[in-house]
C-alpha cells in the first residue's frame, strides 16, 4: 500500500517509510519520532502544587511542572479534581527520576466534558490499590486521564499472584520509548480483565485546532489503489 502525491507518484509506502502521515503540518519531521516532551514556550508554570487540582486549571491551557509538584497535587486531592471550563486541560510533567505514581481514583468533577492529559517526561505507575473487583459496562474509569509517557507507564500487581483486581485508565494510553507494562494478575478463575484502557473521544475533539499544545488531532484523507 502507498500513499500517493498530487503527480500520481508514491510519497510514502509502507515498505520505505516508518510512519505514512508525514508533514501534515507543514513541518519536516515526524510525529511522535520528532516529539521530545519539553512543554511549549508560553505554558505556564503551576506553583500552587498541593491544590492544583482543585479548581486551579483552566481547560484549554498548557501547563509545566515537575514531577514532584504534580506528585503532590495528586496526593492532596480529596474527592475529584475540578478544572476550570469544558475541554482538557494539558501538564507537562518534567522528570526527576521518580515515577508519576496514581494510587487511588482520580476522576473528574464533570465526567462528561472536563478532562486533564499528562504528557510527562517520568515514568508513570497505576498502583495495585487503584480498581474493584466486579466492573461493569458503565463502570466509570479509576483514572480519568490521558496520559502520554516518555518512558514506561506501568501497572503494578499485588504481591500475592491472582488477587489483583480490575483498573480502569481512559485513553489514549501510549508512551514513547517504554512500554505499557501490564503486570496485574486476575487469576484464572474470574470473568474480569486486569487491566482496560477505555477511549475517550473528548481528547481528540479537544484538541482539534489546538496547535500551542504540541499535541494535535489531524484529519487526513486518503485513497487506495491496487
Amino acid at each position: 500500500m502507498s500513499i500517493k502525491n498530487s503527480s500520481g507518484n508514491n510519497a510514502f509506502t509502507s515498505e520505505g517509510n516508518d510512519y505514512f502521515a508525514s508533514n501534515v503540518d507543514g513541518g519536516n519531521t515526524y510525529w511522535p519520532k520528532s516529539f521530545d516532551f519539553n512543554a511549549p514556550a508560553d505554558a505556564t508554570s503551576i506553583s500552587s502544587c498541593g491544590n492544583m487540582f482543585s479548581g486551579n486549571l483552566d481547560a484549554g491551557k498548557v501547563y509545566k511542572a515537575s514531577r514532584a509538584c504534580v506528585q503532590s497535587g495528586i496526593d492532596g486531592l480529596s474527592g475529584d479534581y475540578r478544572i476550570n471550563g469544558n475541554g482538557v486541560a494539558v501538564i507537562y510533567v518534567e522528570s526527576d527520576g521518580t515515577s508519576l505514581v496514581f494510587d487511588s481514583n482520580f476522576r473528574s468533577n464533570n465526567q462528561n466534558q472536563r478532562r486533564l492529559m499528562f504528557v510527562s517526561e517520568a515514568p508513570v505507575e497505576f498502583t495495585s490499590d487503584i480498581g474493584e473487583d466486579a466492573p461493569t459496562a458503565n463502570t466509570r474509569a479509576h483514572v480519568e486521564a490521558s496520559i502520554i509517557s516518555k518512558d514506561d507507564t506501568t501497572f503494578l500487581a499485588k504481591a500475592t499472584s491472582g488477587t489483583d483486581t480490575t483498573v480502569i485508565v481512559e485513553g489514549p494510553l501510549a508512551t514513547k520509548e517504554g512500554a505499557i507494562v501490564f503486570n496485574r494478575d486476575r487469576g484464572t478463575s474470574n470473568t474480569y480483565p486486569a487491566e482496560i484502557i477505555k477511549y475517550n473521544p473528548l481528547y481528540l475533539t479537544a484538541f482539534k485546532n489546538a496547535s500551542h499544545t504540541a499535541v494535535q488531532v489531524f484529519d487526513i484523507s486518503w485513497k487506495l489503489e491496487n
